[in-house]
């Protein structure tokens, strides 16, 4: 019988396929893993990313914050009473170039940008740029400093179908850049600030800072940028200032003048003269009717409430502005608490002040005295270097005459008198008659009055002196026919204001600088995000 041999079985062929498969099922598990994996790290990667930019961006805003602090520091110390080299040693001060262009009001009906001009001022070459939202100027951004500017120059801004814009503009400038913060993972921050009107001059200065953060990887730096616009909140930064009206008879006048330009808290405070007159006044009024008369003049600032009744009367040979609003509270009165010096002297005040063997407050270096029903005699003299506050009661009003003498080298301050009453400040009629006799400055005589009795001003000679009675109707009846004659130099508060006769009114500019208990309030806090509005400060913080 043959037997066939069977063929030998392919098992090999039939496995290789099997393995095949495996391996490309295993190469697309492992393709989808290292996918997973790549995306995975991608997204840990991004997340770090993410989380170090995060933690950038808040070390930023500390950091800027930080360098903030530094100029409001510098601010408070000059409120404090430290002098303007002193509060800002250590950083670096500039006069002659226009520092910046604050907006005061951004109008209405803009279309486009108008133009500026900037003319005056003493130099040259300063340009800027408008930026109009919402029908309205946002900013004026400086693009060129110019030189040689020994003050502001004048802001006028034209076109862009809209009106009402008006901005004012300082040649005052402070900047500084903080040393370099080391920080985490290897980063470093740094920090610019630059100050536009830091010596308090303008009232409204300007602070813009940056900080900076650049990672170790060389990436892309974290910026933050920080716009801050203060208010000095002293009681005498305006000339001329209304509660409920201003009625102008006659040939009255407002002008102003800096009685101490280098801030010196040693002087020497110089004299009103016409040709040393400015036009950096500021007349005010916050509610009521303005009548300025067919022949008031006022060089400077008419400020006004937005429902203030005025019919553009008189001639106002600067700004006009129609967002004005003013703080008409008292200062808080000293009290005995508070001082460990003081005399409670009845109703008789003194011929001299003060008195042989008194002590000063050892504070301030104030002498305090306390009277009750009083009327401050027929004549009341401070000591030539002395400083002297009287604190009244019971309707203690002031009269007589006050003689303040002129501080004399090797004095350091001033004589000066501060009078907080309830009473009448001034009465013009029979022995009561007050006269004023201060050779000092008129921030050397400061009469603060609650009363509500009228308050009347007779301009036949020159008065120095701060009045803050806003309960008060002030009348000043001028003498005098040419601007030098008689008058008002210095400031005052009223409930309403009239003008008769030819009583003119010099503000001291150097009185802006007298503070109040909080000196400086916040009014604007803006972050600079956009590269439009970065650009405002380019210039600025290129330094």
């Amino acid at each position: 019988m043959n037997t066939t041999d069977a063929p030998p079985a392919r098992s090999g062929l039939r496995a290789r396929p099997r393995r095949a498969s495996v391996l490309i099922v295993a190469l697309m598990l492992a393709a989808i893993i290292s996918v997973s994996l790549v995306s995975y790290i991608k997204l840990c990667t991004n997340s770090l990313k993410l989380a170090q930019r995060t933690m950038f961006a808040n070390t930023a805003s500390n950091l800027v914050e930080a360098g903030l602090e530094e100029a409001v520091w510098s601010f408070n110390q000059m409120g404090a009473g430290v002098a303007v080299d002193t509060a800002w040693s250590g950083w670096t001060r500039d006069h002659t170039k226009l520092a910046a262009v604050i907006v005061r009001s951004g109008g209405t009906g803009y279309t486009s940008a108008p133009t500026v001009t900037l003319s005056g001022g003493g130099g040259s070459g300063a340009t800027a740029t408008v930026t109009v939202a919402g029908g309205r100027v946002t900013a004026i951004s400086v693009t060129n400093g110019g030189s040689a500017y020994t003050s502001p120059p004048t802001v006028a801004l034209s076109g862009g179908g809209g009106a009402g814009a008006t901005a004012s503009a300082t040649v005052r400038s402070a900047r500084r850049t903080l040393a370099t913060f080391p920080l985490d993972q290897n980063a470093t921050g740094s920090v610019k600030v630059y100050v536009a009107g830091y010596d308090g001059y303008d009232g409204n200065p300007l602070i813009v800072a940056q900080s900076t953060i650049t990672p170790y990887d060389s990436g892309t730096p974290v910026i933050k940028i920080i716009q801050v616009t203060l208010r000095f909140n002293g009681p005498f930064v305006n000339g001329v200032v209304a509660k409920n009206g201003i009625n102008w008879n006659g040939n009255p006048m407002a002008d102003s003048w800096n009685s101490n330009p280098s801030n010196s808290l040693t002087g020497p405070w110089t004299a009103y003269t016409v040709a040393g007159a400015r036009a950096n006044t500021t007349v005010a009024d916050l509610t009521g009717t303005v009548d300025l008369g067919a022949n008031g003049v006022v060089n400077g600032t008419l400020s006004l409430g937005s429902a203030v009744a005025y019919g553009n009367t008189g001639t106002v040979n600067g700004t006009k502005n129609y967002n004005f609003s003013y703080q008409f509270s008292m200062p808080a009165y000293p009290t005995t608490a508070s001082l460990d010096k003081y005399y409670n002297i009845g109703s008789a005040v003194p011929a001299t002040l003060p008195r042989i063997g008194d002590l000063a407050n050892t504070a301030d270096g104030r002498y305090y005295y306390f009277v009750v029903a009083a009327s401050f005699g027929s004549t009341t003299t401070v000591e030539a270097g002395k400083k002297v506050t009287i604190v009244g009661s019971g309707n203690s009003a002031v009269a007589g005459t006050i003689t303040i003498p002129a501080p004399t080298v090797p004095i350091p301050t001033p004589a000066s008198l501060f009078v907080y009453t309830d009473g009448s400040i001034m009465v013009t009629t029979g022995s009561n008659k007050t006269k004023y006799v201060n050779n000092a400055w008129a921030g050397a005589l400061q009469l603060y009055t609650t009363t509500t009795a009228d308050t009347t001003i007779n301009g036949n000679e020159n008065i120095r002196a701060c009045i803050f009675a806003p309960n008060s109707a002030i009348t000043g009846n001028g003498g005098g026919s040419s601007a030098a004659a008689g008058g008002f130099h210095g400031s005052f508060v009223g409930k309403t204001v009239t003008s008769n006769g030819h009583m003119n009114f010099h503000y001291d500019e150097s009185l802006a600088r007298i503070a109040s208990a909080k000196p400086w309030s916040l009014t604007v806090w803006r972050e600079l995000q956009t590269a439009a509005e970065r650009a405002w400060y380019a210039t600025q913080l290129g330094y």
